[in-house]
């Protein structure tokens, strides 16, 4: 009786100590749950606000919101929009080497992006500004001919006949 009382004593002990872990295993999913929940909030304030300082056209702080939001938060659900608007920044404050590189950046990650046509008409805007015409040609051509539904086509061809006629005259 007395063996057989250790026994169970021994085996209630153990399951104990399997409870109490488990319970430990939760609390500790519950923290990481609840830090995911924080940092998809702080993530997506960063985003929001780097955006509101590019509408209020104050570049500098959209620049450094975006690239805050680019490091703290590479695997979050805006970043591909981030880099966009990055690009966009970068272009409004006459970066245009940063604008470029943030833009092939974009495409080369985002060929489905639904905001990948505005991407070539952006980066065609800024190889003009660089002065890499025959470039800005290619990516509009390309672009008006992937896209002929989309409401950037008719300004991409207009800008296209204009950088056609800028090359003929020089």
């Amino acid at each position: 009786l007395l063996t057989e009382g250790k026994r169970l004593n021994t085996q209630k002990i153990t399951e104990l100590f399997d409870m109490l872990e488990l319970k430990y295993a939760k609390e500790a999913v519950k923290e990481v749950v609840l830090d995911d929940k924080e940092n998809e909030k702080k993530a997506y304030q960063i985003y929001t606000d780097g955006r509101n300082q590019f509408i209020a056209g104050d570049y500098d702080e959209a620049i450094a919101l975006f690239k805050s939001y680019l490091d703290s938060f590479p695997n979050y659900k805006n970043v591909a929009d981030a880099k966009l608007w990055l690009g966009r920044a970068y272009f409004a404050h006459e970066l245009y080497s940063q604008s470029k590189a943030t833009y092939l950046e974009f495409q080369s990650e985002n060929l489905q992006h639904a905001k990948y046509p505005d991407s070539m008409y952006e980066l065609a805007r800024v190889l003009f500004e660089l002065g890499e015409l025959e470039a800005a040609k290619k990516l509009l051509s390309k672009m008006i001919e992937k896209f002929p539904t989309h409401d950037l086509h008719n300004k991409a061809k207009q800008m296209l006949t204009e950088l056609e006629e800028l090359t003929i005259d020089a």
